[in-house]
Formats: structure tokens, sequence, C-alpha cells
């Protein structure tokens, strides 16, 4: 499960194109097999390489939960991101 705020997909990139929900889309698909931590991980670099020196104006929260095989226990990793980036 992947939760997350606008700051995701509403992220833009110096064309002030959006990262979106389709990309976001894409970005879980490419990496859903990933434990938790590395799936947040892959996930905002993904962000973060689609944005690259380009302002930002709002903070990106997300939040990424997986079910352990092993374990069938919960794993949850969560980060609110500041890249805020003024003119």
């Amino acid at each position: 499960m992947v939760l997350y705020t606008d700051g995701i997909t509403d992220a833009q990139n110096m064309a002030e194109e959006f990262f979106g929900l389709e990309r976001l889309k894409e970005a879980v698909k490419k990496h859903h097999k990933k434990p938790a931590k590395e799936l947040h991980e892959l996930l905002l670099k993904e962000v973060c390489d689609w944005v690259g020196d380009a302002s930002q104006f709002d903070d990106i929260t997300l939040k990424v939960i997986v079910r352990d095989n092993t374990s069938g226990k919960l794993v949850e990793s969560t980060c609110k991101v500041q890249i805020f980036r003024p003119l």
C-alpha cells in the first residue's frame, strides 16, 4: 500500500510537467516486489530524478506498507521530505 500527499503527484520538472498519478503508478508497478524501506526509497528517487533542479513549493509525504512474505507482518516506511528550492 502506498499513501502519499499531493506533493508527490504535483512535483514538477524544469519543463513544468507534473510527476502525476500515472507516473507514480508505473513506479509502484516497477518496484512493487521490494521491501517497504527499499520501495519507499525508490519511489522518492523517481520523484527527485523527475524534479531535477526545478523549484518545488510543496512538501512530499510518502508512506509505504508491505506485508512481509516470511513473517506475514506489516512493515511500513514513512517519510516527510522538504525539497523546497526557492527561485
